[in-house]
């Protein structure tokens, strides 16, 4: 895998993998970040094109989590490259990977490939329903989901760890912003690298 070491005492580290909205142009896939610290590797929303982008810095099969912070194409259809990497493609991870994400998520996978039910991804997801609120602890990362205003059931996303936080809005609608800009996770510092990496190097 390539990509700029990542060191497990780290307290945040997060790769941007994508940023095109809402769709992907050339070079520039879809909104999607590896989130990275206190031992735990979390890929946060799967838009167009961030499954490879993904396997440029970790692999796939060794992640943490998943989380997706709505349903809509450009957070969420590389989920289907990832059904096919992890399930077919001899990516298959140690155990069903959590998956974070709106409640029908299961469901709207399911559909993709003419069956009922999730039950058939039960090798590769653990699939857990976000709501407002939710909290959940990975290692020594620490992951709340708050609603946010989009047109459909969305969630925004705090983590935190060893006294570092980072925010990400996912698609939230606000005053002055389209539905459709780009979600941008906010901290006070973020360093951009010639790797394409951006380090939250200090709490918000």
């Amino acid at each position: 895998m390539a990509g700029e070491p990542y060191a497990p005492g780290m307290p945040l580290a997060l790769t941007v993998l994508g940023t095109a909205s809402p769709h992907p142009a050339p070079g520039r896939p879809s909104s999607g970040y590896l989130l990275r610290g206190g031992g735990a590797e979390v890929w946060v929303d799967a838009g167009f094109g961030t499954f490879a982008e993904l396997q440029r810095h970790t692999d796939p099969a060794r992640l943490t989590a998943i989380w997706i912070s709505h349903l809509h194409a450009d957070h969420s259809a590389d989920l289907l490259a990832a059904v096919y990497g992890l399930a077919y493609g001899g990516l298959t991870p140690p155990a069903p990977i959590p998956l974070y994400a709106p409640r029908a998520c299961g469901q709207r996978l399911a559909g993709f490939f003419g069956r009922p039910n999730e039950r058939f991804l039960s090798g590769v997801f653990d699939f857990r329903p976000l709501y407002d609120g939710h909290t959940v602890r990975h290692w020594n990362l620490r992951l709340t989901a708050r609603a946010v205003a989009h047109d459909i059931e969305a969630y925004g996303l705090r983590a935190e760890c060893q006294g570092r936080v980072l925010a990400y809005s996912g698609t939230a609608a606000r005053a002055g912003r389209s539905p459709n800009s780009p979600a941008v996770p906010m901290c006070s510092s973020v360093r951009p690298t010639s790797t394409g990496i951006a380090k939250a190097n200090r709490s918000i």
